[in-house]
C-alpha cells in the first residue's frame, strides 16, 4: 500500500488509466479496506518551451498527488500552468 512510482510522459488520459485499472479489478489482498487494487495520480505539465528543472516539476506532480490522496482514493490532480491551459 501506498506505492508512489514516477513517470514522465506525454499529456494524456491519466482519467482513462485510473478507469482501467478500477475496470480491470485486480484483486487487494493485503488490504483491510479495499477488495480491488485503486490508483489515485497525480501529474504536473510543462511545455519544452519553458524554462524550468525537472525537479521542480517532480515536486509539482507530487504535490498533485498529495492533493488526489487527500481527496480520497481513486482519483486524478494535476498542476497545469495557466499558459498551457488557455
Amino acid at each position: 500500500m501506498g506505492k508512489k512510482p514516477e513517470l514522465l510522459a506525454p499529456c494524456g488520459s491519466f482519467d482513462a488509466l485510473r478507469a482501467a485499472i478500477r475496470k480491470a479489478d485486480i484483486p487487494f489482498q493485503a488490504s483491510p479496506l479495499l477488495d480491488s487494487v485503486t490508483v489515485s495520480i497525480g501529474y504536473a505539465t510543462q511545455s519544452v518551451f519553458e524554462p524550468g528543472e525537472l525537479r521542480d516539476l517532480i515536486r509539482r506532480a507530487d504535490d498533485a498527488l498529495y492533493t488526489a490522496k487527500k481527496g480520497g482514493r481513486n482519483r486524478v490532480e494535476g498542476y497545469v500552468r495557466q499558459e498551457m491551459a488557455s
